[in-house]
């Protein structure tokens, strides 16, 4: 596959499977990750693998921190659209959009966060 192909081929699901990725799709994809660019030269990736009760427990605590709104301090702060740029109106919009399209009034925000 070259790489035109590769971006006309991608897609993104957000859907999530449960079922467990092998160990050899996981290095195959780490060893990958590992020649991609970097900003500036950077190099600045860092991969931890995590699997069956340590994952478990990480994602529970994910979660109840998002349920009882405590802020996740990560370590590089997560860089969005300003509130009067044109991709932020256009990520409200679609957002709107897809609520509609699945029945998810504005105001029910346990659904929308869902």
């Amino acid at each position: 596959m070259d790489i035109i192909e590769a971006i006309n081929t991608r897609k993104s699901i957000r859907g999530f499977k449960s079922d467990p990725v092998s160990k050899d799709v996981l290095t195959r994809i780490l060893e990958s990750a590992c020649k991609a660019p970097s900003v500036m030269n950077t190099q600045p990736s860092e991969f931890i693998v995590v699997t069956g009760d340590v994952l478990n427990r990480l994602k529970a605590a994910i979660v109840d921190k998002l349920n009882k709104k405590k802020p996740m301090h990560p370590d590089h702060e997560v860089v969005s659209w300003s509130n009067d740029s044109i991709y932020r109106n256009r990520q409200i919009e679609l957002a709107k959009k897809i609520f509609e399209l699945m029945d998810i009034p504005r105001e029910d925000k346990k659904k929308r966060a869902a």
